[in-house]
């Protein structure tokens, strides 16, 4: 039950950030080719990566611990996956 409350949660924050953004400059008025409407949908654009960090920090509360990299001491930052690795001819 834990776990579909956050997955609720999430889908109702990441979609509410994304309409609220894009509702209120249309409801003011704003044409959507001034450039002040683009600026305001900027949060909009964002809205999945500000939800998961308000469900990670504050709905879970399980924190950024956990999410590094499972080894970081075998691998340098310029360290690539093999099937990365061939799509850059390397």
């Amino acid at each position: 039950m834990a776990a579909s409350k956050g997955v609720v949660s999430y889908l109702l924050l990441a979609f509410g950030i994304a309409w609220v953004a894009s509702e209120i400059p249309l409801r003011l008025g704003i044409s959507m080719h001034h450039p002040l409407f683009q600026v305001a949908m900027l949060p909009g654009g964002f809205a999945l990566a500000i939800a998961a960090i308000i469900m990670r920090k504050r709905v879970t509360r399980e924190g950024f611990a956990d999410a590094t990299a499972s080894r970081p001491d075998r691998c340098s930052r310029t360290c690539l996956p093999e099937s990365y690795s061939f799509g850059f001819g390397t």
